[in-house]
């Protein structure tokens, strides 16, 4: 899926009685492609988003002339499915940061360092709100698949030929029922093929066929599973198109049968030019090619083929949108680590450990110096590999059970579990001298050298609960850049009572 296509298809609601605020909001998303109608009247607002429930709906924090909560409140309740942001200056986050526990979605903070971080955001919930729509799509050509007459076009489906009978002989539709049932009951890729391979084998009386896996960071095919192949070695067996074919593109695996290499493979290892070969995809992504090591059968057969590789692709599609589901309602996308939603639930779940065990928990915010620079000086996808880079170096460096998410767009968390106060600072110390001794230069060559800055807070001695956890450590990361310290501890409120007394540090 290219977001870029597909944003046309999302619409966008800005309501604030002083639309000034948001001017640039507005015409960065309208440039982007999205489509943007403002609203300066909560009235007519709320009548439209009712008549055309948008997909993203975007307040002004500072708005004066309605009551927000219940203007955010009422929407939430009413339209589950959209997207609630609020726009709120930078100085301000923290005012506007209890309306995430409200159904605000995410907060945009202003002055924007980037346009493109602000699309970012909201292809973000795009790209989920798009998997989520792929998936109930081909959740319903899983139900049909199973339901529905098998052959539209009047081509008989087929059994396994008897030996001595013809490979097109007819049977019933049970073969194809049954086939399009268990593909799809498939939890696992290779499964799925390994369906795929037994049904079109035995469709074609026995017809050898290999699937070769792409992994596109590599550009390489690889032999992985295989039918009636049993006497080859398919350890290692595969092309690299690193080696074999410069200039090659992904896409002209769509039309595997013209690719030298594939009848190289063919012809050299298993003495055949008489093979046919197709793709498979997964949400219109590439996965691999499927080589029959067989004549193209007749166009009966042909057709059957074609259709029970239709239903492999449906069902691969389904197992990635849901894969992908999951990893987006868990993961920032663009670090792998915990989003900003589940590391909170984590805080929590660490306080309410600490409590049972009269052990502290720390906690890091950090923030990448140079972000706002390397996006405007190199670009967004610059600046996101840097995170990337950042977080590998940060989980490499932490323990099993520290816990690692990414709370804002420059920011990262780090959890601490059993560390007193003195033993999170020295590990923020050290993780800001591992980074800014790293060579930034491999992913962006304009910046090769990264500082970070670290505000480090305690439960119990700082906090009674994860929020004012969360709100003390952003505090001392305020104090960092402040004062242009790189490492900051948080102060307990004045007359602060702990909830427990801490007896011994922990490591």
């Amino acid at each position: 899926m290219k977001i870029e296509e597909a944003r046309p298809s999302f619409t966008v609601y800005l309501i604030a009685s002083e639309l000034s605020r948001l001017e640039g909001i507005s015409d960065s998303l309208g440039m982007a492609g999205y489509m943007v109608a403002n609203f300066n009247e909560l009235t007519a607002a709320i009548s439209e988003v009712y008549s055309n429930p948008p997909h993203f709906l975007l307040f002004d924090a500072m708005e004066t002339k309605f009551s927000l909560k219940k203007a955010i409140k009422q929407v939430v309740v009413q339209l589950p499915e959209s997207h609630v942001y609020l726009v709120t200056p930078a100085a301000e986050r923290e005012t506007a940061a209890p309306m995430l526990e409200q159904g605000v979605y995410d907060l945009i903070l202003t002055p924007l360092a980037s346009q493109t971080e602000l699309v970012r955001k909201l292809d973000r919930a795009a790209e989920r709100d798009y998997f989520m729509y792929m998936n109930e799509r081909l959740t319903e050509a899983q139900q049909a698949a199973a339901s529905a007459a098998p052959m539209q076009t009047g081509v008989p489906a087929i059994a396994p030929a008897p030996t001595g009978a013809s490979a097109g002989a007819p049977a019933g539709d049970d073969m194809h029922l049954t086939y399009a049932t268990n593909v799809f009951a498939q939890k696992s890729p290779d499964e799925a093929v390994s369906v795929y391979l037994k049904a079109v084998s035995a469709a074609l009386d026995g017809c050898p066929v290999l699937y070769l896996k792409y992994i596109a960071n590599r550009r390489v095919l690889l032999a992985n599973v295989s039918e009636r192949l049993e006497d080859f070695d398919l350890n290692g067996l595969g092309v690299n198109f690193n080696e074999t074919a410069g200039g090659f593109r992904t896409s002209q695996l769509r039309d595997p049968q013209s690719i030298p290499e594939i009848a190289s493979l063919a012809k050299e290892i298993f003495n055949t030019d008489d093979y046919f070969a197709l793709p498979i995809e997964a949400l219109n992504e590439i996965q691999g090619v499927m080589l029959f090591l067989r004549a193209d059968p007749s166009p009966g057969l042909s057709h059957i083929v074609q259709e029970w590789t239709t239903l492999l692709n449906r069902a691969l599609s389904l197992q990635e949108s849901e894969k992908r589901l999951h990893v987006m309602a868990v993961k920032d996308p663009a670090t792998d680590l915990l989003n900003r939603q589940n590391f909170l639930v984590k805080v929590r779940d660490e306080i309410s450990r600490s409590r049972r065990t009269s052990l502290p928990v720390s906690l890091a915010l950090i923030t990448i110096d140079q972000y706002g620079q390397i996006v405007n000086e190199a670009g967004q996808e610059e600046a996101q590999t840097v995170l990337k880079m950042a977080a590998r170096i940060f989980e490499k460096h932490s323990r099993v059970n520290d816990v690692i998410g990414r709370t804002g767009a420059d920011e990262f968390g780090l959890i601490l579990s059993h560390t007193h106060k003195q033993g999170a600072l020295i590990k923020a110390e050290r993780l800001r001298r591992i980074i800014e001794s790293a060579d930034f230069s491999r992913v962006v060559k304009s910046f090769p050298n990264i500082t970070i800055s670290l505000g480090v807070a305690e439960y119990p001695s700082m906090a009674h609960d994860a929020e004012e956890l969360m709100q003390a450590a952003d505090e001392a990361l305020f104090q960092v850049r402040k004062l242009g310290n790189k490492t900051c501890v948080a102060k307990p409120p004045e007359n602060f009572v702990a909830d427990f007394e801490v007896h011994s540090k922990g490591t």
